[in-house]
């Protein structure tokens, strides 16, 4: 019900970045709106897109279910991460979960700032009138993971599609959550190996000089030594 995360993602059949995608999924009659691929080509045009996985110990995955204020549907978090000419610009999540009794994908894309980018839908199995407008869909652009990410909060309602609204908003939010998570991971990551690489790089250099073995003196150049003291 939950989500499979996109730093950015891909598969075959249509995968949400935290969660498999229930069956016939679409708008109301089983069609995709959109397929992943498109969606992707939407989001980062000619960028480089990369399938990243990251698999979340109970640790993180409580610090993220926390964070999102609903728990994860798994602890690998899947997603698609773009660059462009060497540079990270952002990642791709597709979440799949249920509105009422059936259910929606979306996709979540989150810039380097960690805020979102783009907010795509692209399967729908209730009926088409509870899906919002895109303008509604539009107002996720550049929230960020916090306590006013919630509707009658930053996030308007909206009339008719009520659950939808809800359901969408959780989606955002266990996507910025999963992508934080596994920032500091990767974070945690590269400040480890940096460490380990400079202790390589110094190698013995912190161990102390060995010291030559003393040299017998001979006993007249000893008492001259000592006439100078």
């Amino acid at each position: 019900m939950l989500l499979n995360l996109l730093l950015l993602v891909a598969s075959p059949a249509f995968a949400p970045a935290l969660a498999a995608a229930p069956p016939d999924l679409g708008g109301g009659d089983g069609k995709p709106l959109l397929t992943k691929e498109e969606a992707l080509k939407l989001a980062f045009g000619k960028a480089k897109v990369e399938r990243v996985a990251t698999y979340l110990d109970k640790a993180q995955a409580k610090r993220a279910a926390k964070l999102a204020g609903s728990k994860l549907a798994s602890a690998a978090v899947r997603g698609y991460r773009a660059s462009l000419d060497g540079k990270w610009v952002g990642t791709a999540y597709f979440d799949t979960h249920k509105v009422r009794t059936k259910g929606q994908t979306v996709m979540v894309v989150v810039g380097r700032d960690g805020r979102v980018v783009r907010i795509e839908l692209l399967q729908f199995a209730e009926p088409p009138e509870y899906i919002p407008s895109p303008k509604w869909y539009a107002q996720f652009k550049g929230k960020k993971l916090d306590d006013k990410l919630a509707i009658k909060s930053s996030i308007r309602g909206f009339t008719g599609a009520s659950l939808t609204a809800r359901a969408t908003t959780s989606a955002v939010r266990r996507v910025l959550a999963a992508h934080q998570v596994v920032i500091e991971i990767e974070a945690a990551k590269k400040k480890k190996k940096k460490k380990q690489d400079q202790q390589t790089t110094r190698g013995g250099s912190d161990k102390p000089a060995a010291k030559d073995p003393p040299k017998s003196v001979p006993p007249a150049m000893k008492d001259a030594a000592d006439g100078i003291r």
